[in-house]
């Protein structure tokens, strides 16, 4: 015939099943954050690298993006450094340059505008983010960098940059009188080419702010600017 536990007893198994319970809900929420993490990681359409401390640093993983922006396989990224994404040696050497005042004085780095490689040798516009990874005595263990394609976004801005150009040098040659105004009830001027002055005898610099209703007949003014 078994005997009855004692409170003792009872008491420890009590204290063992919290026990399990416990880990069981840390190794649950742990298991739940890693598949956020690595959800997070895989969707982003940034290319991201975790790296070593070492300089240059070698890459331990990358993202899907990461070999969808640069052109390489992951397997032909890890356990590489990151100076075969740079345009050269001394270029990697001037992102460095950059990177450790700005991670000792703001704890980051951000550059808005630099020049990486692809494996087919193209060259592209690139934005970064850089944290440092630190252990709990706080010595750097590592980085995560995060890399932005912006070439086409420079390109737009460049064919905008021409396109502009293109526009303010016809309305400046143009011998027609073309200006820009506000579109409200009471409209300035914003923008006035040079034939202004050659026939109305006004400078654009003088126009500029200025009411067309001041410069014009007031009966034309009612019939122009009729709402």
């Amino acid at each position: 015939m078994s005997m009855k536990p004692s409170y003792e007893e009872l008491e420890q198994r009590v204290v063992e099943l919290e026990e399990q319970l416990h880990a069981t809900g840390v190794n649950l929420a742990l298991r739940k954050s890693m598949e956020l993490f690595e959800k997070t990681f895989k969707s982003q359409i940034d290319a991201i690298f975790i790296l070593d401390a070492g300089i240059p640093p070698k890459i331990i993983d990358c993202n899907p993006a990461a070999e969808n922006i640069f052109g390489y396989s992951r397997s032909e990224m890890l356990n590489q450094t990151t100076q075969f994404l740079h345009l050269s040696q001394g270029a990697m050497q001037e992102f460095q340059r950059r990177l450790y005042p700005k991670i000792i004085d703001q704890g980051f780095f951000r550059l808005d505008d630099f020049m990486m490689k692809r494996k087919d040798g193209d060259r592209f516009h690139s934005e970064h983010t850089v944290l440092p990874l630190n252990d709990e005595k706080g010595e750097r263990t590592g980085w995560i960098s995060v890399v932005r394609d912006v070439s086409r976004r420079k390109k737009a801005e460049e064919e905008s940059k021409k396109s502009e150009a293109r526009y303010r040098l016809v309305t400046e040659r143009t011998s027609d009188l073309i200006s820009i105004t506000t579109f409200s009830s009471e409209p300035h001027y914003v923008y006035v080419n040079p034939a202004h002055e050659a026939i109305l005898g006004y400078k654009p610099e003088h126009l500029i702010g200025k009411c067309p209703f001041d410069f014009i007949h007031p009966e034309i003014a009612r019939n122009s600017f009729r709402s």
